[in-house]
């Protein structure tokens, strides 16, 4: 091999990461991008197939439920921070109640992000002090494999006739929380954390059930909270209720089959709507689920400014 050869060949490897880089994210973009138009394409369908009744509907605004859901969400957040904080210190942390609330509402705005893991970044700069970025990246792991087992519970409660229309929903949903058991037996973890060099004690079964009980709570309050998104605008008969708590548990379990998905972008406001349509006009099903994401990002930014006021606040005072 010639010296020039040889060179191009050294200059050829050197750009083989970047090429690569460079086509991956221009893959991530395209796909975004595809989804983005689906997205559109779906809802815009669903609007316009009935535009005269959205037009026609006997609007409702009243303030009082967007007060109440307010509430509702606060609460969501308080039980989403103790199984945090649960969870986190049984990986060995010793920060107070405040740094996990501020890890919880940060981290929550940093799910809206595109890409499936920027919150957990969010987190590990929190914990950076304690924790290198694997341990809280496991930490989270633990998290989603208890959030998937409680939303496929209350999925099975209250969403079953949505889970049998279709021929082998059910048989992924079992397989779904067949392996999210497997993945939190103490010997597949034991040989996680020695295989990730993790230091962590063998965790004991009942935080698991503490856990899962916690976020069988939260997806009871979640589904509740988009029932009173929907009064907001209109009167939804009570009845409805666990169609609403079914509907929201069922897109959850739904959303992490796309966990590695380069973007999730619509997914659940469109699996909202769809499953909003057998009850509600498919057009004002839309609206509430569109307005679900609007006014959860609207209340996830008034807590976490609220927790960095705090935080900020807290280190004046010390110094």
């Amino acid at each position: 091999m010639s010296f020039k050869s040889r060179n191009l060949l050294i200059v050829a490897r050197r750009l083989m990461p970047s090429i690569h880089s460079i086509i991956t994210d221009k893959n991530k973009l395209i796909f975004t991008v595809i989804t983005i138009v689906f997205t559109f394409v779906i809802l815009g369908y669903l609007i316009f197939s009935q535009w005269h009744i959205l037009v026609t509907y006997n609007w409702k605004l009243r303030p009082i439920y967007l007060v109440v859901a307010f509430v509702i969400y606060s609460l969501i957040l308080l039980f989403n921070t103790l199984t945090w904080t649960s969870i986190i210190r049984n990986f060995g942390s010793k920060k107070d109640f405040g740094i996990h609330f501020r890890s919880t509402t940060i981290s929550a705005l940093g799910k809206r992000l595109p890409g499936t893991f920027w919150y957990v970044i969010w987190r590990a700069q929190l914990y950076k002090e304690e924790f290198t970025g694997p341990v809280i990246a496991y930490a989270s792991g633990v998290e989603m494999v208890i959030t998937v087992i409680a939303a496929i519970i209350i999925s099975s409660i209250f969403a079953i006739p949505l889970i049998l229309k279709y021929q082998y929903s059910l048989w992924v949903i079992v397989l779904m929380l067949i392996i999210c058991i497997v993945v939190l037996h103490p010997k597949i973890l034991a040989w996680s954390f020695k295989k990730l060099k993790l230091n962590v004690d063998r965790i004991p079964y009942k935080f698991y059930l503490f856990w899962v009980g916690l976020y069988l709570i939260i997806w009871l309050l979640v589904g509740l909270l988009l029932f009173l998104f929907g009064n907001f605008f209109s009167d939804i008969p009570i009845n409805d209720l666990p169609y609403f708590i079914g509907s929201t548990a069922l897109t959850g379990v739904i959303s992490r089959l796309l966990l590695f998905s380069p973007s999730t972008f619509g997914f659940g406001e469109i699996s909202l709507s769809l499953l909003l349509s057998n009850i509600l006009p498919s057009s004002f099903a839309v609206v509430i689920a569109i307005s679900n994401r609007i006014f959860i990002i609207s209340y996830e930014l008034i807590w976490a400014l609220i927790s960095t006021l705090s935080t900020k606040s807290e280190l004046q005072s010390q110094n």
